[in-house]
C-alpha cells in the first residue's frame, strides 16, 4: 500500500526518536534509517499499512514517494496507481479506505 501522506499523520505522532518526519518543502512524509529504533509503532498507528516491518532487512519499509513521481503510478500498466493531489475528494476516499479497515481487523 503506498503512503497516504496524511495531513495528521499518526506515523509521525508516534515516532519517538523522530525517523520520521514530514519535509517542510515537499509535505511530504519520510523515514531517516538512522534514527529508526526498529520499534513498529509506525506500522501499529498507520491505518493504511503504509509502513510495514521487513523481518528479512529487520527495518521499516514506507513508501518515499521517489521524490514526488511515483514509479508504481507511471508504470502501472492499468491506471489503477495514481498520484493525486491531496484534496478533498481524495482525504474522503483515505477516510473510506480507513473506515474498512477498521471494520475488517475489529471482526
Amino acid at each position: 500500500m503506498m503512503c497516504q501522506q496524511c495531513r495528521d499523520a499518526a506515523c509521525v505522532t508516534v515516532c519517538t526518536p523522530h525517523a520520521l518526519t514530514r519535509d517542510p518543502v515537499t509535505g511530504l512524509v519520510g523515514l531517516s534509517e538512522d534514527k529508526c529504533i526498529g520499534c513498529k509503532m509506525c506500522v501499529q498507528a498507520c491505518p493504511f499499512g503504509g509502513a510495514i516491518w521487513d523481518e528479512i532487512s529487520s527495518r521499516i519499509m514506507k513508501c518515499d514517494t521517489c521524490g514526488g513521481d511515483p514509479a508504481c503510478a507511471r508504470i502501472c500498466p492499468t491506471g489503477a496507481i495514481e498520484w493525486v493531489d491531496d484534496v478533498a475528494a481524495v482525504r474522503e476516499r483515505k477516510r473510506g479506505f480507513a473506515e474498512k479497515f477498521k471494520e475488517a481487523f475489529s471482526e
